[in-house]
């Protein structure tokens, strides 16, 4: 049967997503690859299929910090993801790409941070570094747009890391599901792809449409030109 909006539950954090997807209580969830080995580890027959974005939108971001080495400064507060999610798998390839290292001469993950906060949801970072609780935070091109609104005339914030940048052609975002259900019905998950990277070609070919289906599925109100931005963006990274 066709699918709508309403066959869609969005989940800011992915550790409750994942959770309804366990459960039984959703059939296909959405998410970082990173998740797909994670779950596997933990004895969950899951599959990725439908691989729906190749680098990101994502930016690192700072206020009061202009330069991403001093990141391991201890007293440098960072906003981060919790294990397994999307910001901090990122995170660890930005460092990487940026040969960033502990004291100890390795390569440095967010584990090795010493002054993080747990915000899952990147209107959670938002509201953090624009409240000066901490000073860098990953957000995407729409909340770095809404940084610039609420700080006003204060201390300007600085782009640490263009995340599609530093870590050309990485897999993103990915739908994930049981064994079960793709082995069910292959053609009914094929069908599914097939709309998926349809409808993404769709708003990657033509702004007035991407602008009406952003406006559907975006919570803050967003100048047009910032969503042009985005858009051409996403086209010139190759983002869909």
């Amino acid at each position: 049967s066709a699918q709508s909006l309403d066959d869609y539950q969005a989940i800011d954090s992915h550790a409750t997503a994942a959770q309804i997807f366990l459960s039984g209580r959703a059939d296909l969830m959405e998410g970082t690859f990173v998740v797909v080995p994670q779950l596997i580890q933990e004895g969950q027959d899951v599959k990725a299929f439908c691989p729906e974005e190749v680098d990101t939108l994502e930016h690192l971001t700072g206020a009061g910090i202009t330069d991403l080495r001093d990141i391991t400064d201890p007293e440098i507060r960072v906003g981060v993801d919790s294990p397994g999610g999307l910001i901090n798998y990122l995170m660890n390839h930005v460092f990487r790409a940026r040969g960033i290292t502990t004291d100890a001469g390795e390569p440095l993950t967010v584990d090795d941070l010493e002054n993080v906060k747990v915000l899952e949801d990147g209107g959670l970072r938002l509201a953090a570094l624009a409240a000066d609780e901490i000073d860098v935070g990953s957000l995407d091109l729409f909340e770095q747009a809404e940084l610039e609104k609420r700080l006003g005339e204060k201390e300007p914030f600085s782009v640490l890391s263009v995340t599609a940048d530093d870590i050309d052609d990485a897999v993103g975002s990915v739908f994930i599901a049981r064994t079960e259900w793709l082995e069910e019905d292959p053609e009914r998950a094929a069908a599914f792809c097939a709309s998926i990277m349809k409808g993404l070609r769709t708003a990657a070919g033509d702004f007035d449409t991407y602008l009406e289906w952003a406006r559907e599925t975006t919570e803050l109100e967003v100048d047009v030109n910032v969503q042009r931005a985005v858009w051409e963006f996403s086209r010139s990274k190759n983002v869909w």
